[in-house]
C-alpha cells in the first residue's frame, strides 16, 4: 500500500546516479504536516524504475506539532539510466520532472 502523498515542492527534491553502482539516489527536503512520520519515496514499477511518489504515513498519539522539518535521502539498486534522463516525482503539490545528476 502506498503512502499519503506528502506536500514537498520540486526545488526541494534531487536525484542523482552513482554509475558504478547502477543506484538511483532521491533526496527531499522541506516541511510537511505535523501530523506525518517520516516520508519515503516509493517506486512505480510499472513505468520502467523511473516514476516515484514521494508519501509518509499519518499518526501520532496526544498533541503533534503543527509542522516538521524532513530531510529524507533513498537509495534504489539496479536502475538502469542513460544520459539526460529525467525522473517523475509525484508529492502533494503534483507530478514534478527532475533531472537526473551523475556521480
Amino acid at each position: 500500500m502506498t503512502p499519503p502523498l506528502v506536500p514537498i515542492p520540486a526545488s526541494g527534491i534531487t536525484a542523482s546516479y552513482i554509475t558504478s553502482a547502477s543506484q538511483l539516489v532521491l533526496s527531499a527536503k522541506g516541511t510537511i504536516p505535523g501530523y506525518f512520520f517520516d516520508p519515503i519515496f516509493v517506486r512505480d514499477k510499472s513505468a520502467d524504475g523511473l516514476r516515484y511518489s514521494l508519501g509518509a504515513y499519518c499518526g501520532g498519539l496526544g498533541r503533534v506539532p503543527d509542522e516538521n522539518a524532513v530531510d529524507v535521502t533513498d537509495k534504489f539498486d539496479n536502475i538502469s539510466l542513460t544520459d539526460g534522463e529525467t525522473v517523475v516525482v509525484e508529492t502533494q503539490l503534483g507530478k514534478f520532472t527532475i533531472e537526473v545528476k551523475r556521480q
